[in-house]
C-alpha cells in the first residue's frame, strides 16, 4: 500500500507545483533525484496511483487486493484500466502470477506492456526484460561475465 500511497502523494505534489521552490530543481524529475527518490520507480507509482486512486477511485478494499502485486503488472493494468474493466483487472492482478497476469492483460486488453524505451532493439529489450527476473546472485554472475566478455574499448 505504501507504493500506492506514495504514488498518489507524488501525483498531487507534481500537479499542485508545491515541489517548486523547495530545492534548486528545475524539473519534477530533478526534484525527485534531489530528494533521494528514484525517478523511474516514482513515475511507476504515480502511473498506478493516478489510474486506480485518482481517476477510477478504487475502494480501499480493492486497493489492498492489488497492493502486493508486481509493479510491472500494476503499470500494465493501469495503462488499460477504465470503469468497465477495473474489477476484472483487480482480479487478474491479485490472483495471477506475474507472467500470466502480464500475458492476460496484453491479450485481453490490447496492451503489450513494455517498460523499456523504444530505442532498444527487440532482442536487446527481451534480454534486459529477463534480467529483472534474475536473483541477486545470478545478476552478479551475469554482470561479472559480461565485464570479462566485453572488449577493453567497450567498457
Amino acid at each position: 500500500m505504501q507504493r500506492i500511497r506514495l504514488g498518489a502523494l507524488l501525483c498531487v505534489l507534481e500537479q499542485s507545483g508545491e515541489w517548486e521552490g523547495r530545492s534548486n530543481a528545475s524539473s519534477f524529475r530533478r526534484f525527485l533525484i534531489e530528494e533521494g527518490i528514484e525517478p523511474k520507480a516514482a513515475y511507476q507509482y504515480m502511473r498506478v496511483a493516478e489510474a486506480f486512486v485518482l481517476r477510477l477511485q478504487l475502494p480501499l478494499e480493492e486497493l489492498r487486493k492489488i497492493a502486493s502485486s508486481s509493479m510491472r503488472v500494476l503499470v500494465a493494468a493501469a495503462k488499460v484500466a477504465n470503469t468497465d474493466n477495473v474489477l476484472q483487472l483487480v482480479d487478474i492482478v491479485s490472483s495471477m502470477p506475474r507472467p500470466e497476469a502480464l500475458e492476460t492483460i496484453a491479450q485481453g486488453f490490447g496492451d503489450e506492456p513494455s517498460p523499456l524505451p523504444d530505442e532498444f532493439s527487440k532482442p536487446v529489450a527481451n534480454i534486459l526484460d529477463r534480467v529483472g527476473e534474475l536473483t541477486l546472485d545470478d545478476k552478479a554472475l551475469l554482470y561479472q561475465k559480461l565485464r570479462i566478455a566485453l572488449p577493453a574499448n567497450a567498457r
